[in-house]
């Protein structure tokens, strides 16, 4: 089921979809500290220990779940701080400076030109700056 903007496509309502907190729940699973909790469940319940299998699973159930949510909840905020980063920035490329150009179309030799106030829209080498300083706090 393709999935838009973190609600199902199929589904007419705005609810959020519940399959990346499913798929990130299997992944959680899958981890080999995980794995080997689940077979200790099952060797606890093949040696007649119910409830000392119950609690296990129960624990890693409890576990996995919320590490899911964790890892779904911060994929949505790096999604909006996404939005934070400029769109857009100044480029020489090919001997041309360009303004307005899009982000996400630079590519490795671009040289972006940066002024006061503006934000790096890309990890970047500075290669040449007159009393350059910078604020990492946003």
């Amino acid at each position: 089921m393709p999935l838009l903007g973190g609600t199902c496509a199929r589904v007419v309502s705005a609810l959020p979809c519940a399959l990346p907190v499913i798929h990130a729940f299997a992944d959680q699973v899958k981890e080999p500290l995980n794995l080997m909790l689940l077979g200790s469940a099952a060797i606890s319940l093949a040696l007649g220990q119910t409830s000392d299998a119950v609690s296990i699973a129960l624990a890693l159930t409890i576990v996995c779940l919320v590490a899911a949510v964790q890892e779904y909840r911060s994929e949505k905020a790096l999604e909006a701080l996404s939005d934070l980063v400029p769109h857009t920035c100044t480029v020489l490329r090919d001997g041309r400076v360009t303004d307005e150009f899009p982000a996400r179309d630079l590519v490795v030799g671009d040289l972006v030109l940066l002024s006061t106030g503006d934000r790096v829209p890309a990890d970047c080498r500075v290669i040449d700056g007159v009393e350059l300083t910078l604020d990492e706090s946003s």
